[in-house]
């Protein structure tokens, strides 16, 4: 068995938006919207969490307080909650890619009935053609761990 390394990150973006639909603009409303991201990053390579929080909280940061449909791309895209969640997580697979890591699930609600969630496989990333020695060694940690041998 394969034990896999992964975190969870969570975020928020204070921000108004209004939506067009049939050609008429809704009400412009404010919005807490949490993003939760989960993420991989080789278990090879120590990184602190604050690292990671940082650069991706710095992509939400000119965002955070303002109207959305204001600012670029949402000035020309319809700021649906679809919309927002695929361009952020485009945004944030980027990012994550520059450090080694891999966005694997990102989901965005808008309230508590309302979340959007998108889900990359490995495939999408690469991460399915590891090398068998980083197999191996991903098997012996694993092994080590469930042994418990400290």
């Amino acid at each position: 068995m394969r034990t896999i390394h992964e975190y969870r990150l969570r975020f928020y973006l204070n921000a108004h938006h209004y939506v067009i639909f049939d050609g008429r603009k809704g009400s412009t409303h404010p919005h807490t919207w949490e993003i939760c991201v989960v993420c991989r990053f080789p278990r090879n390579e120590f990184r602190r969490f604050s690292d990671y929080e940082k650069r991706l909280a710095d992509l939400l940061e000119p965002y955070q307080n303002t109207l959305l449909n204001d600012k670029a791309p949402f000035n020309s895209l319809n700021p649906t909650l679809e919309n927002v969640t695929e361009y952020f997580c485009d945004q944030f697979s980027r990012a994550l890619r520059k450090v080694s890591g891999e966005l694997r699930r990102m989901e965005v609600s808008e309230s508590l009935s309302r979340t959007y969630i998108l889900e990359n496989s490995m495939e999408d990333h690469g991460m399915a053609n590891e090398t068998s020695s980083e197999y191996f060694t991903g098997l012996a940690n694993s092994v080590l761990d469930v042994l418990d041998l400290d």
